[in-house]
């Protein structure tokens, strides 16, 4: 975790730098845990991401990433000292797109945090004051208290023709899409959220959906949530795909 909480930090240190934020590590070592490194990653971006979207740009900021053992646990938190989040708002952070999108709570992400977490056998703790700081840990059960079972890898051969469904509006990368993964699987291409709603409605089995976020009349998070209330068995096959630097949702 140390070492995989390192690397979040230096992807986003110069943003962090930027914005005029102090950040303290407080990493102590930790027992080895058994799980999804680059999907832990994503959550600690998501995390780090909002801790730092809390602080307002009007002045300077603190952030402090903590690494303890908590009984058999291993616990990671992010303190901000930016805008706090009321009673409300902290009732349905995790929900998606639900976050107060004023302090960039990043709601969509910290619904897949939390989702990822809890497959991890953790959860996701936060704690905030509506005037001023918050706190978000994530817990996770240590290597000894929660074996999990050993997936072997299927050959290569049994698993090249998995279908991929691809939803974007530049007509351009759906051709990309095709010809990059066109001869290894599957590959249906939809054009725009509608089109990928009407697909989504017909066929059956998917092994994977990447899906634009910043599309026109129904963009990805209005994709993801159809998915959710109609196909929930595709969420954790679910990937967003975007190139937007600033996304307000």
């Amino acid at each position: 975790l140390q070492s995989a909480l390192e690397s979040v930090i230096h992807l986003l240190y110069g943003d962090l730098q930027s914005r005029g934020v102090v950040l303290r590590r407080e990493l102590d070592a930790v027992p080895r845990i058994r799980g999804d490194r680059p999907k832990l990653g994503q959550v600690f971006i998501s995390l780090l991401s909002r801790a730092a979207n809390a602080i307002p740009t009007s002045r300077p900021g603190h952030i402090i990433v903590r690494l303890a053992e908590i009984g058999s646990e291993v616990a990671v938190s992010f303190t901000d000292d930016g805008v706090g989040l009321d009673e409300d708002t902290l009732g349905r952070i995790f929900e998606p797109f639900e976050a107060a999108d004023h302090i960039a709570s990043g709601g969509f992400d910290l619904a897949i945090a939390d989702e990822i977490v809890r497959r991890h056998g953790g959860r996701i703790e936060a704690l905030s004051a509506k005037d001023g700081g918050s706190t978000f840990t994530v817990f996770l059960p240590s290597r000894s208290t929660v074996p999990l079972p050993v997936m072997l890898a299927q050959p290569l051969e049994e698993a090249a023709r998995g279908v991929v469904l691809f939803i974007d509006d530049e007509r351009y990368l759906l051709n990309a899409y095709q010809r990059a993964f066109g001869k290894r699987f599957e590959v249906i291409c939809a054009d725009g959220g509608e089109a990928a709603i009407r697909i989504l409605e017909e066929i059956g089995e998917l092994d994977v959906v990447l899906c634009d976020l910043v599309m026109p009349r129904v963009d990805g998070v209005e994709v993801y949530s159809w998915v959710r209330q109609n196909r929930p068995e595709l969420l954790d096959r679910f990937v967003v795909v975007t190139g937007g630097q600033n996304v307000e949702r």
